[in-house]
C-alpha cells in the first residue's frame, strides 16, 4: 500500500496529511486502522515543544526561588529565636502547642 500512496501523490504535496487522505479517500481505514489512527494523532501534536518548555522553565525558577526563601525564612526565624533565647526559654510549649491546635492555622497563616 505504501507503494500506490507515495506513487498517487508524487504530482502533490508527499506529507502526512495527503497519506491520511489518501487512506480516507480509497477506504482504506478497514486495511490500515492503526496507520489512519497514528496519521491523525500526529496531525494533532503541537509543532514545537517552545511553551511547553518555557512553561517548565518559569516552574522551575519559581520552585528555585519558593526553596531559597523558605531557606530564608527558616535562617531568620533561626535566627531570631537565637537572639530571644532567654524570651523562648520562658514559654510555655504545652500551652503553646494547645494554643497553635485550637485555632486551626492553616499552612501560611500566622498565629
Amino acid at each position: 500500500s505504501y507503494y500506490f500512496v507515495s506513487k498517487e501523490s508524487e504530482s502533490a504535496d508527499n506529507n502526512i496529511l495527503s497519506y491520511l487522505i489518501f487512506i480516507i479517500k480509497h477506504s482504506l481505514s478497514d486495511v490500515l486502522p492503526q496507520m489512519e489512527n497514528l496519521l491523525k494523532i500526529f496531525l494533532t501534536l503541537p509543532i514545537g515543544s517552545a511553551s511547553a518548555e518555557r512553561a517548565m522553565s518559569v516552574l522551575r525558577r519559581l520552585k528555585s526561588y519558593l526553596r531559597s526563601s523558605m531557606v530564608q525564612d527558616r535562617t531568620s526565624n533561626l535566627a531570631l529565636l537565637s537572639m530571644e533565647y532567654e524570651a523562648a526559654q520562658d514559654l510555655d510549649m504545652t500551652e503553646l502547642i494547645d494554643k497553635f491546635s485550637k485555632a486551626k492555622v492553616r499552612r501560611g497563616s500566622q498565629l
